[in-house]
């Protein structure tokens, strides 16, 4: 990608040329969708090896009102990129939205993170009436907290303390991770997995240490970029580092890649406009509605819901 055809954000929202030639389908507004259509291209990064067709096979309602229905066949569409087809329409599976997760409609638009999570809700109902497979599972994740008290390592596994001996416990899990903004995707990573000192009630001053006990293909990080200031909702425009970064436990340690991101441009994130950036193949994209351009890496700095790839590696 040559420098004179990269396009910042802020040029982004008055694009109108045609898209240039890439395997990334664009999707046409209909009108206030655009958070929508963030959230499905973060989906069809994510199950782009996934065969979901057999959904078709086992479905017995109405394809035309089938949610399901309606989000795979836009899922395979975006798969299966043709030269002559540079967009897709999303009109049938806008209407099963609209009409059946309630909160949406067509006349506002809303916090693509609040799409995303509801949206994998509904998707884990299908899952467990068998209509889907376990595709959500690829964006779990968990953390733990650990205590240690110097007790149970001077005494007698007899004279443990109590308070401290207990089973690691859940403090996290879900499937979109979300965190305070910080100056780095690692720092706001690691501000969830701090360890703190704590006094225990055996009279000992020890710690406790959260870590991610669990962690699949995927970690779905929503980074706040609001903060409220004299009764105020003011939204962070600072850019983030987002570059590839390792977090170790112990001999193991994790590697997390950000492979795309849903950046938006205006003041409050039910309005303003939602675009989506990529790391395909080597080279770098946003997808502006129906208009795929290259982009470049520093462009990923402005988001605030981020898909990061996880990598681990044990030593």
């Amino acid at each position: 990608v040559k420098n004179d055809e990269i396009k910042t954000f802020d040029d982004l929202s008055s694009i109108t040329h045609a898209s240039v030639k890439s395997d990334i389908l664009g999707i046409v507004n209909e009108g206030l969708n655009c958070y929508i259509s963030s959230v499905l291209h973060l989906l069809s990064e994510s199950f782009k090896d996934c065969d979901l067709s057999d959904h078709f096979m086992i479905c017995d309602s109405n394809p035309s009102t089938c949610l399901a229905c309606q989000l795979i066949k836009i899922l395979n569409e975006m798969k299966m990129v043709k030269n002559e087809i540079r967009s897709v329409r999303i009109t049938g599976l806008l209407d099963c939205i609209y009409e059946q997760m309630g909160y949406f409609n067509a006349r506002d638009q809303e916090d693509c993170s609040e799409f995303l999570q509801k949206l994998l809700e509904r998707l884990e109902c299908f899952e467990e009436c068998m209509l889907l497979p376990k595709i959500t599972d690829r964006f779990d994740y968990q953390i733990k907290t650990v205590i240690n008290c110097p007790t149970n390592t001077i005494r007698p596994v007899s004279a443990h303390c109590l308070e401290c001996s207990q089973p690691d416990i859940v403090n996290l899990e879900g499937k979109i991770l979300y965190t305070p903004f910080t100056k780095s995707i690692k720092k706001s990573l690691e501000s969830q997995i701090e360890s703190s000192r704590i006094a225990c009630k055996c009279g000992n001053e020890t710690y406790s240490r959260c870590y991610f006990s669990k962690l699949s293909d995927f970690l779905i990080l929503s980074v706040g970029r609001y903060k409220h200031d004299d009764q105020k909702c003011i939204k962070i425009e600072d850019p983030i580092n987002s570059s590839v970064f390792e977090l170790k436990d112990g001999a193991n340690s994790t590697k997390f890649e950000i492979i795309g991101c849903i950046c938006h441009k205006g003041s409050e994130m039910v309005s303003g406009h939602y675009t989506w950036w990529v790391k395909y193949n080597g080279n770098f994209y946003t997808a502006n509605d129906s208009i795929i351009s290259p982009s470049d890496e520093k462009y990923s700095q402005n988001g605030s819901l981020f898909l990061l790839k996880v990598t681990k590696e044990q030593k």
